[in-house]
């Protein structure tokens, strides 16, 4: 599965993703209704998130001469990033509000709201296809790492469907639960973006390993 790059150089766009996935993480933090509204950064952090976001996908998509899952994995993210990019900018200038007043502002809405669905699950699935190619490599290294990837995923999938179930009860005026169900998923998620800082290093450090064994 794995071809010929070297591992000094798949360590270095390993050391590029966890950089980048550091930045990911707090421009999401900051792009949030909470703290991003309170700063007044929302904004910004949401349009740099995406950025590195595409930039993330554009370093999977090099790296398709480790295992060509990368490239699908890579695309699949630049894909959604790139949606939800457009969106963000989008839904930030006067263009919703003309198109309300002309076109039936609840059919914006929900056409707006479709895409970002689809956006979302675009890089679920990329997530989906990083982890499980990064849980084969590990597997023909014959790392334990492999069987750690997949096991992210799950709560990863779950902390993400959590949230759903939050919006959807908010949205029934169960304040209560929503209110539960979105602090369970945010400290699942915050976890789980927690591990992941971990197993890109211990992925990193496994090719550096083996360029200085070979």
């Amino acid at each position: 599965m794995m071809h010929g790059e070297t591992g000094d150089k798949v360590s270095r766009k390993y050391k590029a993703l966890f950089g980048l996935s550091i930045g990911i993480a707090v421009t999401s933090a900051f792009s949030g209704d909470l703290l991003g509204s309170e700063l007044g950064v929302n904004f910004v952090a949401g349009i740099i998130g995406n950025i590195c976001n595409i930039a993330y996908g554009v370093i999977l998509v090099q790296m398709e001469k480790v295992c060509r899952r990368y490239w699908r994995a890579g695309m699949t993210l630049l894909i959604g990033a790139e949606v939800m990019l457009l969106l963000d900018i989008f839904a930030d200038t006067d263009v919703m509000e003309i198109a309300s007043g002309v076109y039936a502002g609840m059919a914006i809405v929900a056409l707006t709201g479709a895409v970002s669905l689809a956006a979302t699950i675009l890089v679920l699935y990329a997530t989906y296809s990083e982890y499980k190619v990064h849980s084969e490599v590990m597997e023909e290294m014959g790392n334990s790492l492999s069987r750690k990837w997949m096991s992210l995923w799950a709560y990863t999938i779950t902390g993400n469907i959590l949230m759903l179930f939050a919006v959807i009860t908010l949205m029934g005026y169960v304040f209560a639960f929503a209110t539960i169900l979105t602090i369970i998923s945010s400290v699942m998620l915050i976890a789980v973006s927690i591990v992941r800082f971990v197993y890109l290093y211990r992925t990193m450090k496994a090719f550096q390993t083996r360029e200085a064994r070979d």
